[in-house]
């Protein structure tokens, strides 16, 4: 990812050649520099189906979700690719099931 020269605060992700399935990531843990990388590439997936300018709700939520009590840090995870960019991202937080009818 690299900033485009959009508008202030704005991180495009850039075109061209991405990661494919034969090259090599790196999958670490999230750390806390990687919140707008990854805010990034939800606005990127979730934008087209937007009117432009538009922040998809799908792109704030993981910041909502990673501010509650259910997110699990240490299964946050990021890939990486060997020049450094952070490409995709994964995530799990806790949840509750319960049977119907059992409240």
């Amino acid at each position: 990812m690299r900033d485009d020269g959009g508008g202030p605060g704005e991180i495009r992700l850039h075109p061209g050649l991405s990661a494919s399935h034969c090259d090599r990531v790196l999958i670490r843990r999230e750390t806390e520099g990687d919140a707008e990388v990854i805010r990034a590439i939800a606005t990127a997936a979730f934008a087209p189906a937007r009117p432009p300018g538009q922040i998809p709700p799908e792109a704030t939520l993981i910041d909502e979700l990673r501010a509650g009590p259910a997110w699990l840090p240490t299964l946050s995870l990021v890939a990486v690719t060997p020049a450094g960019e952070t490409i995709g991202q994964r995530r799990r937080q806790r949840a509750h099931a319960r049977r119907p009818g059992r409240g």
